[in-house]
Protein backbone atom coordinates (compact mmCIF):
# COMPACT_ATOMS: atom_id res chain seq x y z
CA UNK A 1 0.00 0.00 0.00
CA UNK A 2 0.93 3.64 -0.41
CA UNK A 3 -0.14 6.58 1.74
CA UNK A 4 -0.04 10.37 1.59
CA UNK A 5 1.05 10.55 5.25
CA UNK A 6 3.78 8.51 6.95
CA UNK A 7 2.80 5.41 8.92
CA UNK A 8 6.36 4.71 10.11
CA UNK A 9 9.71 6.47 10.30
CA UNK A 10 11.65 6.81 7.05
CA UNK A 11 14.27 4.10 6.73
CA UNK A 12 12.43 1.51 8.83
CA UNK A 13 13.30 -2.01 7.64
CA UNK A 14 10.97 -4.97 7.13
CA UNK A 15 12.31 -8.48 6.49
CA UNK A 16 9.99 -11.00 4.83
CA UNK A 17 11.69 -14.32 4.13
CA UNK A 18 14.75 -13.63 1.98
CA UNK A 19 13.53 -10.15 1.02
CA UNK A 20 14.16 -6.84 2.76
CA UNK A 21 12.04 -3.70 2.38
CA UNK A 22 12.69 -0.11 3.51
CA UNK A 23 10.09 2.59 4.16
CA UNK A 24 10.51 5.48 1.70
CA UNK A 25 8.92 8.65 0.40
CA UNK A 26 8.67 9.21 -3.35
CA UNK A 27 9.98 12.44 -4.80
CA UNK A 28 8.19 14.88 -7.09
CA UNK A 29 7.66 12.25 -9.80
CA UNK A 30 5.60 9.06 -9.65
CA UNK A 31 7.36 5.68 -9.51
CA UNK A 32 6.50 2.54 -11.46
CA UNK A 33 6.57 -1.05 -10.31
CA UNK A 34 9.73 -2.87 -11.36
CA UNK A 35 11.79 0.22 -12.17
CA UNK A 36 15.00 0.76 -10.21
CA UNK A 37 14.84 3.59 -7.66
CA UNK A 38 17.74 5.72 -6.40
CA UNK A 39 18.34 8.28 -3.69
CA UNK A 40 18.39 11.93 -4.80
CA UNK A 41 21.25 14.29 -4.01
CA UNK A 42 21.04 15.09 -0.30
CA UNK A 43 19.98 18.58 0.76
CA UNK A 44 22.11 20.68 3.06
CA UNK A 45 21.71 23.81 5.14
CA UNK A 46 24.03 26.74 5.43
CA UNK A 47 26.67 25.66 7.87
CA UNK A 48 27.54 28.61 10.09
CA UNK A 49 26.17 28.37 13.63
CA UNK A 50 24.92 31.80 14.70
CA UNK A 51 23.02 30.76 17.84
CA UNK A 52 24.85 29.25 20.82
CA UNK A 53 23.24 26.20 22.44
CA UNK A 54 24.19 24.37 25.66
CA UNK A 55 24.64 20.64 26.13
CA UNK A 56 21.31 18.80 26.14
CA UNK A 57 19.53 21.14 23.71
CA UNK A 58 17.08 19.28 21.48
CA UNK A 59 15.62 22.27 19.61
CA UNK A 60 18.39 23.98 17.68
CA UNK A 61 18.28 27.06 15.45
CA UNK A 62 19.71 26.81 11.93
CA UNK A 63 19.78 29.05 8.87
CA UNK A 64 18.53 27.32 5.74
CA UNK A 65 18.22 27.88 2.02
CA UNK A 66 14.50 27.11 2.18
CA UNK A 67 12.99 23.80 3.34
CA UNK A 68 9.51 22.44 3.89
CA UNK A 69 8.25 21.11 7.21
CA UNK A 70 9.91 17.80 8.14
CA UNK A 71 12.05 17.73 5.01
CA UNK A 72 14.97 16.72 7.26
CA UNK A 73 12.97 14.29 9.44
CA UNK A 74 15.01 11.13 10.18
CA UNK A 75 18.01 12.72 8.48
CA UNK A 76 21.32 13.71 10.06
CA UNK A 77 22.70 16.89 11.60
CA UNK A 78 26.49 16.73 11.56
CA UNK A 79 29.03 19.08 13.13
CA UNK A 80 31.53 19.08 10.29
CA UNK A 81 34.25 21.25 11.89
CA UNK A 82 35.08 23.41 14.89
CA UNK A 83 33.81 22.87 18.42
CA UNK A 84 31.96 19.55 18.54
CA UNK A 85 33.40 18.35 15.23
CA UNK A 86 32.37 14.78 14.50
CA UNK A 87 29.18 14.92 16.59
CA UNK A 88 26.11 13.73 14.68
CA UNK A 89 22.45 13.70 15.60
CA UNK A 90 19.34 12.04 14.22
CA UNK A 91 16.75 14.66 13.30
CA UNK A 92 13.24 14.18 14.66
CA UNK A 93 11.52 17.05 12.83
CA UNK A 94 11.96 20.54 11.41
CA UNK A 95 9.70 23.48 10.82
CA UNK A 96 9.34 25.06 7.41
CA UNK A 97 12.11 27.62 6.88
CA UNK A 98 12.03 30.24 4.15
CA UNK A 99 15.20 30.91 2.19
CA UNK A 100 17.83 32.69 4.25
CA UNK A 101 15.74 32.55 7.43
CA UNK A 102 16.43 30.89 10.77
CA UNK A 103 14.19 28.10 12.00
CA UNK A 104 13.99 25.25 14.51
CA UNK A 105 15.23 21.71 13.97
CA UNK A 106 14.40 19.16 16.66
CA UNK A 107 16.87 16.34 17.32
CA UNK A 108 16.23 13.20 19.34
CA UNK A 109 17.18 12.86 23.00
CA UNK A 110 19.58 13.25 24.72
CA UNK A 111 20.24 16.35 22.61
CA UNK A 112 23.60 18.06 22.05
CA UNK A 113 26.56 16.31 23.65
CA UNK A 114 28.83 19.31 23.02
CA UNK A 115 27.81 22.96 23.41
CA UNK A 116 27.79 24.93 20.14
CA UNK A 117 30.23 27.81 19.85
CA UNK A 118 29.23 30.63 17.50
CA UNK A 119 32.88 31.39 16.78
CA UNK A 120 33.69 28.12 15.01
CA UNK A 121 30.99 25.40 15.20
CA UNK A 122 29.89 24.52 11.65
CA UNK A 123 27.04 22.14 10.86
CA UNK A 124 25.51 20.42 7.86
CA UNK A 125 22.06 18.84 7.69
CA UNK A 126 21.29 15.92 5.41
CA UNK A 127 17.95 14.53 4.37
CA UNK A 128 17.19 10.88 5.02
CA UNK A 129 18.56 8.57 2.34
CA UNK A 130 15.02 7.34 1.63
CA UNK A 131 13.37 10.78 1.33
CA UNK A 132 12.29 11.94 -2.11
CA UNK A 133 13.51 8.83 -3.96
CA UNK A 134 13.43 8.87 -7.76
CA UNK A 135 13.79 6.58 -10.76
CA UNK A 136 17.48 5.81 -11.40
CA UNK A 137 19.03 7.86 -14.22
CA UNK A 138 21.08 6.46 -17.07
CA UNK A 139 24.24 8.34 -16.03
CA UNK A 140 24.84 5.45 -13.57
CA UNK A 141 26.12 7.85 -10.89
CA UNK A 142 23.36 7.56 -8.29
CA UNK A 143 23.06 5.44 -5.17
CA UNK A 144 20.59 2.72 -6.17
CA UNK A 145 18.17 1.72 -3.40
CA UNK A 146 15.83 -0.92 -4.77
CA UNK A 147 12.63 -1.65 -6.67
CA UNK A 148 8.99 -0.82 -5.80
CA UNK A 149 6.54 -3.70 -6.21
CA UNK A 150 3.65 -1.35 -7.02
CA UNK A 151 3.14 2.00 -8.72
CA UNK A 152 3.69 4.93 -6.32
CA UNK A 153 2.10 8.38 -6.51
CA UNK A 154 4.54 11.30 -6.31
CA UNK A 155 5.13 12.43 -2.73
CA UNK A 156 3.59 9.25 -1.23
CA UNK A 157 5.09 6.84 1.28
CA UNK A 158 5.69 3.17 0.44
CA UNK A 159 7.78 0.04 1.01
CA UNK A 160 10.74 -0.38 -1.35
CA UNK A 161 12.36 -3.78 -1.89
CA UNK A 162 16.10 -3.37 -1.39
CA UNK A 163 17.41 -6.93 -0.99
CA UNK A 164 16.54 -10.43 -2.16
CA UNK A 165 14.96 -11.86 -5.29
CA UNK A 166 12.98 -9.24 -7.19
CA UNK A 167 12.06 -8.41 -10.78
CA UNK A 168 13.37 -5.34 -12.55
CA UNK A 169 13.38 -4.00 -16.10
CA UNK A 170 16.40 -4.90 -18.29
CA UNK A 171 17.72 -2.51 -20.92
CA UNK A 172 19.86 -5.10 -22.70
CA UNK A 173 20.14 -8.85 -23.16
CA UNK A 174 22.98 -10.46 -21.20
CA UNK A 175 25.16 -13.50 -21.71
CA UNK A 176 26.50 -16.10 -19.33
CA UNK A 177 30.10 -14.96 -19.02
CA UNK A 178 31.50 -14.28 -15.55
CA UNK A 179 31.68 -10.58 -16.36
CA UNK A 180 27.95 -10.46 -17.09
CA UNK A 181 26.63 -11.84 -13.81
CA UNK A 182 26.81 -8.60 -11.84
CA UNK A 183 23.96 -6.17 -12.48
CA UNK A 184 24.43 -2.38 -12.62
CA UNK A 185 22.22 0.67 -13.21
CA UNK A 186 21.22 0.67 -16.87
CA UNK A 187 22.76 3.20 -19.25
CA UNK A 188 20.05 3.17 -21.94
CA UNK A 189 16.69 3.21 -20.13
CA UNK A 190 15.85 5.02 -16.88
CA UNK A 191 14.98 2.61 -14.09
CA UNK A 192 16.50 -0.39 -15.88
CA UNK A 193 19.50 -2.61 -15.15
CA UNK A 194 22.22 -4.10 -17.31
CA UNK A 195 25.37 -6.17 -16.94
CA UNK A 196 28.18 -4.40 -15.08
CA UNK A 197 30.72 -3.41 -17.70
CA UNK A 198 32.66 -0.42 -16.45
CA UNK A 199 34.68 0.64 -13.43
CA UNK A 200 32.73 2.73 -10.96
CA UNK A 201 29.25 1.62 -12.05
CA UNK A 202 26.77 1.16 -9.23
CA UNK A 203 26.20 -2.59 -8.67
CA UNK A 204 22.61 -3.35 -7.72
CA UNK A 205 22.52 -7.14 -7.64
CA UNK A 206 23.40 -10.49 -9.20
CA UNK A 207 21.94 -12.46 -12.11
CA UNK A 208 20.22 -15.67 -10.99
CA UNK A 209 19.09 -17.10 -14.34
CA UNK A 210 21.01 -18.57 -17.23
CA UNK A 211 22.31 -15.68 -19.28
CA UNK A 212 20.29 -16.79 -22.30
CA UNK A 213 17.08 -16.15 -20.34
CA UNK A 214 17.72 -12.43 -19.84
CA UNK A 215 16.20 -10.43 -22.67
CA UNK A 216 16.08 -6.74 -23.46
CA UNK A 217 13.01 -4.68 -22.39
CA UNK A 218 11.60 -7.38 -20.10
CA UNK A 219 11.02 -7.48 -16.33
CA UNK A 220 13.14 -10.35 -15.00
CA UNK A 221 14.45 -11.56 -11.62
CA UNK A 222 17.80 -10.76 -10.07
CA UNK A 223 19.05 -10.98 -6.50
CA UNK A 224 18.97 -7.37 -5.33
CA UNK A 225 21.84 -6.25 -3.07
CA UNK A 226 21.19 -2.51 -2.95
CA UNK A 227 20.62 -2.15 0.81
CA UNK A 228 20.73 -5.18 3.10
Amino acid sequence: EISSTPKLRLGERLVLGNRTFVYCKAGSNALSAGLLVASPATLTSEDTVTVAHPIGTTKVKVTAAGVTANQWAEGLLVVDEGTGAGDQYLIKSNEAITSGSTGTVTIYQPGLVTAWDTSDTDITLYTNLFYGVQVANTDQKEFALGVPLIDVTSGYYFWLQTYGVGCVLFDEATGNAAGERLMAIGSATTGAVEAYDGAGEEIVGHAILDGADYEDAKYQPIFLTCVA
